[in-house]
């Protein structure tokens, strides 16, 4: 969000590979913004329709990083699953970098909802799905959440605490098709290491680079040209 206005400004391309931020591609589109992942709420907001469909939880508390990501993912569970018939009966907006979550994990009744749908990413998932166990909440009330909180570069390191969680996401390695098993073998060839989200979608955005520069014969002088291109 805070380049936006300075990269709409010149024309220069912008591929969206991991950063969520809805209003790139909503309200703050523009013809030079493009994205090859998916957006804050792409996932949040089918996935609280099933919560209430499929799940049949009536009532949710929401928890989430305070700033636009976790207002934004927050939002399409909050919407959808309101439609549906669902309450929100608590939303929880602990600050990015929480190093401990105590306060927050007990500041609500397990009794008053029927999950916590959690938006957390990297260390703060880590902190906050452990916790999660720690405090007892593990076995009392159902953890749900977008795809960040147990993704595949952190679900290690949450070891036990994790198994349970369902969550939504529009990738990980475990997808099984022959392209997907392709991606990972080369990556783990490769790298050493599983690819997560942040690499298919930053996989994607170097192929339509990639694709753009050899339509062009790699001559990129002209701004116009090279967005048409991608």
């Amino acid at each position: 969000y805070a380049i936006r206005d300075y990269v709409v400004e010149r024309g220069v391309p912008l591929l969206i590979t991991v950063a969520s931020a809805d209003g790139l591609t909503q309200r703050l589109a523009a013809p030079n913004i493009f994205r090859t992942g998916t957006s804050g709420s792409q996932n949040s907001h089918p996935f609280g329709t099933w919560l209430y469909e499929q799940a049949g939880y009536r009532k949710l508390v929401l928890m989430a990083s305070n700033y636009a990501m976790g207002y934004e993912q927050t939002g399409g569970f909050a919407r959808t699953f309101v439609d549906a018939g669902g309450e929100v009966v608590r939303v929880i907006y602990p600050p990015l970098g929480t190093p401990d979550f105590s306060p927050f994990l007990t500041s609500f009744n397990p009794s008053e909802a029927d999950a916590v749908g959690a938006v957390f990413a990297g260390s703060d998932a880590i902190k906050f799905v452990t916790q999660y166990q720690e405090y007892g909440l593990k076995g009392a009330i159902p953890l749900v959440g977008t795809g960040l909180l147990v993704d595949d570069l952190i679900i290690e390191a949450q070891g036990g605490a994790a198994e349970g969680i369902v969550s939504a996401t529009h990738y990980t390695a475990a997808i099984d098709s022959p392209e997907n098993q392709a991606f990972v073998k080369a990556y783990r060839d490769r790298f050493g290491r599983t690819p997560t989200l942040y690499a298919e979608s930053s996989y994607a955005a170097g192929q339509f680079i990639s694709t753009a520069v050899t339509q062009l014969n790699g001559d990129l002088s002209d701004s116009a040209a090279v967005l048409k291109a991608i």
